[in-house]
């Protein structure tokens, strides 16, 4: 019986341990801004034409009062008759997991017009996010914590993007939070089913032997 016992519990624990996984972790390229740039694009980003064709907007500063921490910020900006800039990458992360991004924002002479954008898997065809998930910053403020969760799908696309603006929009420390997922019970539930089976037969089968015998 104590034999039995002990065969019923390392069956559960497998099957516990299959049932249940940790997801994996996703990171962001260099979202300090820290990491150095190419032309105005920092490195581990990709940028949009809108955003290349305007490099006094559209850069990577080192003016201490537009710094949150570090060194060096992002700014991004446009005219308001211009198309949007958008500088993107893209985040490999675990399906059905959930994440969040965090970033550090601040618009230092901006009206209620003027629009920050930090979005996952979104397209900017009308100068306005489409579909996807994320924050929308408008008007004056700070360096100020902002954060969105959305369910990872394996690679995700993460864009910062800022429209009809007065002034700049400075973004620093983009991070990616969160990542921890389990897989629900209820599909473990047919393999735990099958090794309380599979014991009970072996069971039965060395009782019989032992009437047998």
């Amino acid at each position: 019986m104590r034999r039995k016992c002990g065969s019923l519990f390392a069956v559960t624990t497998l099957i516990i341990g299959v049932a249940f996984s940790e997801a994996q972790a996703a990171s962001i390229t260099n979202g300090g801004f820290e990491g150095g740039s190419t032309g105005t694009v920092p490195n581990g980003w990709s940028a949009n034409a809108a955003y290349l064709s305007e490099p006094s907007f559209n850069f990577v500063t080192s003016l201490a009062a537009d710094v949150h921490s570090g060194t060096f910020a992002l700014s991004i900006s446009n005219f308001n008759s211009e198309n949007i800039p958008v500088l993107s990458q893209t985040i490999t992360d675990t399906p059905g997991t959930l994440y969040t991004i965090n970033f550090w924002a601040m618009a230092p002479n901006s009206d209620l017009s003027s629009v920050l954008y930090v979005f996952i898997n979104t397209s900017f065809a009308s100068n306005a996010p489409s579909g996807g998930t994320g924050a929308t910053i408008t008007g004056t403020l700070p360096y100020t914590l902002e954060s969105f969760s959305f369910m990872g799908t394996g690679s995700d696309v993460l864009s910062i993007a800022a429209y009809n603006n007065k002034s700049y929009y400075y973004v620093d420390d983009v991070s990616i939070s969160g990542g921890t997922s389990v897989v629900p019970l209820p599909s473990a539930l047919p393999l735990f089913a099958t090794g309380l089976g599979a014991l009970g037969l072996l069971g039965w089968r060395r009782k019989k032997s032992a009437i047998a015998a």
